[in-house]
């Protein structure tokens, strides 16, 4: 046999054997890197989608009198899953000055199942409640409240409002879950 070797059928059919192969090693290579990224997305998806997310409705129930301002804010768990609430912070500032007056526990422990709500407020009296009402001394509520889901993984919510007279309600300033 006095052929060259890539004349010869054999060098031919392995040359295609190894193409084939590392064409199919690449192949699987992508394939395994997608998989991998679809499962962490999955698994995102799914924490996301299977906790509890606590923090403040858009419901505030506000009684403005003469000599009284009292302003009652609803925390609400809008996730899935129960959180247990364990740290619940929050602070009202009058004119920048943080104030007393609060209505309802700033520390309390307690299981909020989804959809369930409970209220935390503020008060105020005389002249600062007049000055409240009118729009000449500005009113801000902040919100801190640390909470676990069902994993026993802590998760915090982080909320800010501000009072806006003319609108008779508070907006938000911003909001952080993490």
């Amino acid at each position: 046999m006095n052929t060259k070797f890539w004349t010869n059928w054999n060098f031919w059919l392995t040359l295609a054997i190894a193409v084939a192969t590392m064409v199919n090693v690449l192949v699987s290579k992508y394939q395994w890197n997608t998989a991998n990224t679809q499962l962490a997305l999955n698994e995102k998806a799914f924490y996301a989608t299977s906790r509890p997310f606590v923090g403040l409705t858009s419901q505030v129930d506000i009684t403005k009198q003469p000599n009284y301002f009292k302003s009652v804010f609803y925390i609400r768990n809008f996730g899935t899953t129960p959180a247990k609430i364990i740290k619940t912070d929050w602070i009202a500032r009058v004119a920048g000055e943080p104030t007393s007056g609060y209505i309802g526990s700033n520390q309390q422990t307690m299981i909020l199942f989804p959809g369930d709500q409970f209220g935390v407020g503020f008060e105020a009296k005389d002249r600062q409640a007049e000055n409240i009402s009118v729009g000449t001394t500005p009113l801000a509520v902040s919100l801190d409240i640390e909470y676990y889901g069902v994993s026993d993984q802590t998760y915090k919510t982080h909320q800010e409002h501000k009072y806006d007279h003319q609108l008779n309600n508070f907006f938000t300033v911003s909001g952080k879950w993490q």
